[in-house]
């Protein structure tokens, strides 16, 4: 069964930063400058966030831009409650997507900031297919890429493929063996944060793509029954995941981040984990950024 194909990514999500109409978590910085509350799952605070604030303050706009960091797991659940009691931030990270849609009464159209800020013919300066997602159906631009992401990776630590002997799988079978060998010397199999949507959704949609991506998508669109047998077969192939062992035990109950992450890249204990990558965070096609 040469169906579920390892490193290969089908989807493409885009992450915005949207800018949030009337936000009242802006408060006054210690420098006595106003401050604009950013609130997303996605940059993290560090070297390339710092990179960016440095550009900001270099302009001197005498506005304090804060970065609240929120669990991707988190983020939407509270936002919403933000929102509505009217604790909402000033900007916030979104996914095209549902996500938009749901969130587009509360945020501005940035066209006109945009247009004064780069000229009409600014859409030039950005990656012609983030910005057709971004903007969508929804006939305005409610926000600007932050980045792109490729979804449905298996990452590996070749560390424990090179203590074992073994090779990176490249099909359902060998995938099988490798978790087998690894449970087999006490270790952890495939991670998998479950409880999260996302990354159930990134996994399915890859395997469902390499099965057969036109009916999955046209089931997707109604025009054919989910129960099609390629659907069906994909289907199988995702619970043999969680019923063969290959993902860890109690994979249901633990999130992405930073549950089975955290084992990873930090504590380095779990020799593979699924994920995707952010690799198109350039955002504009010459690479600046774009700050308001």
């Amino acid at each position: 069964m040469k169906r579920f194909i390892i490193l290969v990514s089908l989807m493409l999500i885009v992450g915005t930063s949207l800018v949030f109409a009337g936000g009242s978590q802006s408060r006054t910085a210690q420098d006595g400058r106003a401050n604009l509350v950013f609130r997303t799952w996605n940059p993290f605070l560090g070297e390339a966030w710092d990179e960016v604030m440095a550009l900001w303050e270099a302009k001197n706009t005498g506005i304090n831009v804060e970065l609240l960091q929120v669990a991707f797991s988190d983020h939407f659940p509270s936002l919403r409650v933000n929102i509505a009691s009217g604790e909402g931030p000033d900007m916030m990270g979104l996914q095209v997507g549902a996500p938009l849609v749901e969130f587009r009464e509360f945020l501005l159209d940035v066209t006109p900031r945009a247009i004064q800020t780069w000229g009409s013919n600014w859409e030039s300066q950005w990656f012609t297919p983030l910005m057709d997602m971004t903007r969508g159906r929804l006939g305005a631009y409610y926000g600007l890429p932050l980045g792109a992401q490729y979804a449905g990776h298996i990452w590996a630590n070749m560390y424990f493929f090179d203590r074992y002997n073994l090779q990176l799988p490249r099909n359902f079978n060998e995938l099988l063996e490798v978790t087998r060998v690894l449970r087999s010397h006490g270790e952890l199999p495939l991670m998998i944060g479950a409880r999260d949507d996302w990354i159930n959704l990134d996994m399915f949609i890859n395997i469902a793509s390499d099965v057969n991506g036109q009916a999955f998508f046209d089931a997707v669109e109604g025009l054919v029954p989910f129960t099609h047998p390629d659907i069906v077969e994909a289907l199988t192939i995702w619970r043999n995941l969680f019923d063969l062992g290959i993902f860890q035990d109690g994979a249901l109950g633990v999130n992405m981040y930073s549950d089975t992450t955290s084992l990873f890249q930090t504590e380095q204990i779990a020799p593979m984990i699924t994920n995707g990558a952010w690799v198109v965070n350039g955002i504009d096609t010459f690479g600046r950024g774009a700050v308001f």
